[in-house]
């Protein structure tokens, strides 16, 4: 048995074992039979779709700087640039062959993602080669700035269709030669059509101030908002259509819920992920109230009866040991009441424990007046802390659910528009709630919370009955794929600007680019 190693151009290196002795050109012919029979995956004719898009559309720029010395008089280095780019993107091109005779769609779709790609540098670099001539840098800035961003940017709309004919007609130029006034008058439209399209998804969409820093607030803290609460515009609601409204602000409710739980349990010095319960708030107020146990040591003021021939009024005792325990007792009570008018709405239980609540008050006023009295400013600022930290348990308490742990932010929200003070964590959480209602729902608000509904799967099944194509099932994903980019920090971090603005998504596009690959290619 005879062994021959054959290798094929752009094909690879084949084995042939023949029992008998074979010429070089018999040996390629069976091995050029065993190429054929190896057809390439969609996905190895994908990149390799990718690559050739890629490389023969570099290879069109240095064509055409090759072009462009040889006019200069740079005749034999633009001559070799260009003959050179040349020879490599026809071969480029024959190796490319053999992947779309495969699979002719996903070849020319990875070809066709390659070209854009690697179109996306050029009006960088063309600014920045126009920049570093200092006669034009100066003079023509606002074309240059145009020029860099696609016509995005830079002057009036005259100068910025300029700068993105120059643009278009470059990359177009770069793919196929032929095709460059196309590209020019694409990119010569674009600023026009990204003008009037910004007014148009605009309209009516105007952010008041009030509204841009609420969202800020918000983000700052982590909170998500349905992108129509915050900037109705024709863009997001036609995503938040897409999403499907209700579940966008079931998602957008079930995340902020781990947000206000982190404000609560930080309010209260606990850890951000740390459980609230029953159990913990006492403790925090065990923890707190030893404070008072300083106040409980103070000497006893005696009191004595009025003397009415001498005209002296009575002084009431002051027992400090005796009022921290009747301290204790009111704010048990106070909070027992508000808790069975919670369950039973009784406006009598409400009564008391408002009465209660004002005693406790009065008690904590007279026993820190007294400390003043006696010179113990020092126990003062531990007292008041102390103070402000179990009336916060009290609030925290009120607006927890015990069963699961999450507290309401609508409940601190009625806490707050009723006048109650509330600490920073706590506030933020109550004004998020009323400002976003719709997003700042508990879980036992909302019940379950499926990923996919009903209404997605009748759609993508719908659309693949009338289509008659089982590849339609896929827009089953469609509306959660919407649910997720509608509430990811991409559309997030936008919400207080305006995201139909084209001349900001050419400059995302641009700063995501990646820096220009240069080099050449030949045989």
């Amino acid at each position: 048995m005879a062994t021959y190693e054959v290798t094929i151009e752009g094909k690879g290196t084949y084995e042939v074992i023949s029992d008998k002795e074979l010429t070089d050109a018999q040996a390629y012919q069976y091995a050029l039979a065993q190429a054929k029979n190896e057809a390439p995956s969609m996905a190895t004719s994908a990149l390799a779709g990718l690559g050739a898009g890629f490389g023969r559309t570099v290879l069109g720029g240095q064509e055409l700087l090759g072009k462009g010395l040889q006019k200069l008089g740079a005749e034999s280095v633009g001559q070799f640039l260009s003959r050179d780019a040349q020879m490599g993107r026809e071969r480029l091109l024959r190796e490319l062959q053999q992947y779309k005779e495969a699979n002719p769609i996903s070849a020319g779709g990875g070809q066709l993602v390659g070209e854009v790609g690697a179109t996306l540098p050029v009006g960088g670099l063309l600014a920045r080669g126009l920049s570093a001539i200092p006669a034009v840098g100066t003079k023509a800035a606002p074309l240059i700035e145009a020029i860099r961003t696609s016509g995005g940017g830079g002057g009036g709309l005259a100068t910025r269709a300029t700068g993105g004919a120059i643009v278009g007609g470059t990359g177009s130029a770069m793919i196929d030669q032929e095709s460059a006034d196309t590209g020019a008058a694409i990119g010569a439209a674009l600023p026009v059509v990204g003008a009037t399209a910004s007014k148009l998804f605009s309209a009516g969409a105007q952010q008041t101030p009030e509204m841009t820093a609420a969202i800020n607030a918000a983000r700052e803290v982590g909170y998500v908002i349905p992108p129509t609460q915050a900037n109705p515009t024709l863009i997001n609601r036609i995503l938040e259509g897409t999403a499907g409204k209700l579940t966008t602000a079931q998602n957008a409710s079930a995340r902020n819920q781990e947000v206000t739980n982190k404000l609560a349990a930080k309010s209260l010095g606990l850890p951000e992920d740390a459980v609230i319960t029953t159990e913990v708030l006492d403790g925090i107020r065990a923890t707190a109230g030893q404070a008072y146990d300083a106040l409980a040591s103070l000497p006893v003021k005696k009191g004595s009866k009025a003397d009415t021939l001498m005209n002296i009024p009575a002084v009431a005792k002051i027992d400090p040991k005796q009022m921290v325990y009747d301290l204790r007792v009111a704010r048990a009570d106070s909070n027992a009441y508000y808790k069975n008018y919670a369950r039973t709405a009784d406006p009598e239980a409400l009564t008391k424990a408002r009465n209660l609540k004002a005693e406790a008050s009065r008690i904590e006023d007279a026993l820190e007046n007294y400390a003043k009295a006696l010179g113990h400013n020092n126990l003062l600022p531990e007292l008041r802390n102390a103070r402000q930290l179990i009336a916060k348990t009290y609030t925290v308490e009120s607006a927890l659910n015990q069963t699961t742990g999450s507290v309401s932010a609508q409940k601190l929200a009625s806490d707050l528009s009723k006048g109650k003070p509330l600490s920073e964590g706590l506030k933020q959480a109550a004004e998020f709630s009323q400002r976003f209602p719709k997003a700042a729902k508990t879980p036992e608000q909302m019940g379950s919370l499926p990923q996919f509904s009903p209404l997605d799967v009748t759609a993508g099944a719908g659309l693949s009955a009338i289509l008659q194509d089982p590849m339609a099932l896929a827009t089953i994903g469609v509306r959660p794929v919407a649910r997720s980019l509608a509430l990811s920090p991409l559309v997030q971090n936008r919400l207080a600007q305006n995201p139909n603005d084209i001349s900001q998504l050419l400059e995302i596009l641009r700063t995501a680019t990646p820096p220009a690959m240069t080099g050449l290619y030949s045989d």
